[in-house]
């Protein structure tokens, strides 16, 4: 099968030089198909870069992560008491001395 003939014979003779209707080079050259990125087949698009605003989050997303999956049960439960019980104290001396 010839490339842009789809296999039918032509008017104007076929083969490679002539002129006329159909025949000839000219008829057979395609231009080339001017392609955007995000149309390209077979290509992902890019990703958008990052900001460093993004990226420090995800490294402190990350170091927590690591805090909270590293750290032994028992040491978890005693911070969050902690937590909870100072919180608790801090709020209750701040709504006396607000009053």
């Amino acid at each position: 099968m010839k490339s842009g003939g789809g296999g039918r014979k032509r008017f104007g003779g076929g083969g490679g030089g002539g002129g006329g209707i159909g025949g000839g080079m000219a008829m057979k050259f395609r231009p080339p198909v001017e392609t955007s990125r995000s149309s390209a087949t077979g290509k992902r698009p890019v990703a958008e870069a990052a900001s460093v605003a993004h990226v420090v989050g995800m490294m402190v997303v990350h170091l927590a992560r690591k805090v909270l999956y590293g750290v032994d049960i028992s040491m978890k439960v005693r911070v969050h008491f902690f937590l909870v019980v100072g919180t608790f104290f801090f709020l209750t001396r701040a709504a006396f001395v607000v009053i």
